[in-house]
Order: C-alpha cells, then structure tokens, then sequence
C-alpha cells in the first residue's frame, strides 16, 4: 500500500535520552541504540512509535478510535481467550530516527553542533525520499564533500561565537576552534552557508532551534564520528535497596545523548487498513499533525527527567509546525 503522506520529524533533546539496547558487556553497561555500520546513535522505530502512541494519550472515542487506526489495533485478548477485536496495521510508517547535530562543548561560545557530509547526504537524501528536497533551493554538495572543518560565513563586522583569530598580531588570521580537546582550523565556504541558512528557515518558527547557524561546524566523516563514539554523557548510577543504603555490587553505568542534540525520523501515512472504518491518509496525518504534543518523552528514566524532546514536523506545504 502506498503512502500517500509524507513528512519530516524533528527533535531536539531538551534532557539527556536513553534509548536503549539492554546491557553489554562492554564499558558501558547500558549503552544507547547506535547503527551497525557507521555507530552513529540513533533511536529504533519500533521504540519511537510506542513512544508517540504513548504521548497521544487517551480522548474520548472518536479520537480513540482514529488513533487506533493511525498506529494499529493491538493484539488483546478476553480472559476466555477470544479476540476483543480483529486486528489490523497500522496506517502510519515510522522510520529510525537519525542524527542530525551533535553538541560538544567548545572553549569559545559553550558549546558547538557539529555535522558531517555523510550525515548531510544522508539527509538530502531522506528529504528526497519523501519528496520534500524540492521545497529548497539547495546548492551543490560538492563542496562540502572535504576533509577539513567549515563554518557558516559572517560578516566582516560580526564576530563568529566560535571562532579564534590565531596569531592575529603577525595578521595571519588563522581562524581555528576549540572542540573539546582538539583544535581545528576552519574555512569559509558559501555552500555551507546556503545549507546553514536552509536549516535556519526550516527550523525558524518562534521559540525553536534556529540558533543551529551560529553553532554550526561540519567535520569530517572520521571525526564526526569519534565524537559521537567517544563524547556522549556517561552517568555512574548506584541502586538503593529497601533499607534505603546502596545495594552490595549494584553500581552501574548508563550512557545518554546528550541535551541540544537535533535528531529526525520520517514519518509516512497511508490510507486506513481498518476496512470497517475507512480514512484516507490526508485526515489521518492532518489529525496526527493536529494531535501531536509539542513535548513528549523518548525512552528510559522518565521518572528523572530524561529523554523529553521538543517537536518539529515538516510537511512542505507553508503550515509546518
């Protein structure tokens, strides 16, 4: 069946997320989803969309009803063992969400969110994939396609948040920055520019992440990826037992991504496959659209403040929210 519908959710991280994978038997006990081949952090379909449903709530039961329809019929059962229902798909499709920008902390301006070309490629990719890359007048890749560090363009008079002017006495002007331990020198590139100002507008809506330009810094592919394997929140817990004094051996360690981080997933709907209440896919994602909290909640820990995130959704057509 095809998806009729098609659009772009964005996160960003306002507390630290742990999306898990259970334990491991590496450093980390409970370390985070990442991908297979690149170890980039990512968070599973299947834990997004439980994770939505839940953030939709209960409502009366027109609403109940939709929702059931957009994200399927469970598999519950009578106490006789009889079906309650019968069960069907779910109409919506939800993709791995991926990384976008990853925070690190910089010695000047704080902290910086750095990218890479192979997750930007990625990314022009999935736009097209839901035919939404034509809503931009994107220039060539081309020339991101480098392996030294880039920075958005500023004007002469503005001074960049995250910029050194190195040896500025001897007027060379060698402009670097300080990410974490490493220093990198950078260059100006106009294509970066342009993506920096698309990104500004897509998130540029009141109260949200347009503050992504001034921050922005795209590394390599290599070190993108050292920072993604290598700078994530470590958090040392210890379980208190019923006597409220620690537990004999049970320290443990739990890994987070951490707070600014931007992260996105694709989101597709198609008609209803509930053939006893038919919608087309255009009501459905217009009622998801409509419905979605602003605010919700992504995997562990809910009860310490982790994990909620601040929602963007793309749709191409001027009423994005």
């Amino acid at each position: 069946m095809m998806y009729d519908e098609r659009r772009v959710l964005f996160f960003k991280t306002l507390t630290a997320l742990h999306a898990g994978t259970g334990t491991d038997l590496r450093a980390v006990d409970l370390p985070i989803q990442r991908e297979v081949h690149t170890g980039f952090p990512k968070v599973e379909a299947s834990t997004l969309k439980g994770c939505l449903r839940n953030a939709f709530g209960k409502g009366d039961e027109e609403n109940n009803k939709i929702l059931s329809i957009i994200f399927g019929k469970a598999d519950k059962s009578s106490e006789s063992g009889r079906k309650d229902n019968e069960l069907f798909a779910a109409a919506i499709a939800i993709t791995d969400t991926r990384l976008l920008f990853f925070p690190v902390r910089s010695a000047k301006g704080i902290y910086a969110l750095i990218t890479c070309p192979l997750v930007l490629k990625r990314f022009f990719d999935d736009l097209d994939l839901v035919n939404l890359k034509k809503k931009f007048n994107i220039l060539s890749l081309e020339n991101l396609l480098s392996d030294k560090p880039a920075i958005a363009n500023q004007s002469d008079k503005d001074e960049h948040i995250l910029v050194f002017n190195i040896n500025e006495e001897n007027r060379n002007n060698k402009k670097s920055i300080l990410l974490d331990e490493y220093r990198f020198d950078v260059e100006e590139n106009q294509d970066f520019t342009n993506f920096c100002n698309i990104l500004d507008e897509i998130f540029g809506i009141q109260g949200s992440i347009s503050a992504i330009t001034k921050r922005a810094v795209l590394l390599p592919d290599d070190y993108f990826k050292d920072f993604v394997m290598n700078a994530t929140s470590i958090v040392t817990r210890i379980q208190i037992g019923d006597e409220g004094v620690a537990e004999n051996q049970a320290l443990f360690t739990e890994e987070y991504l951490p707070e600014e981080c931007i992260l996105y997933s694709l989101i597709m709907m198609s008609e209803s496959k509930d053939e006893s209440e038919q919608r087309d896919a255009k009501g459905l994602m217009q009622f998801f659209k409509e419905k979605m909290p602003e605010i919700f909640q992504i995997g562990a820990n809910e009860t310490l403040g982790k994990g909620f995130v601040k929602t963007y959704l793309m749709d191409g057509d001027g009423n994005d929210r």
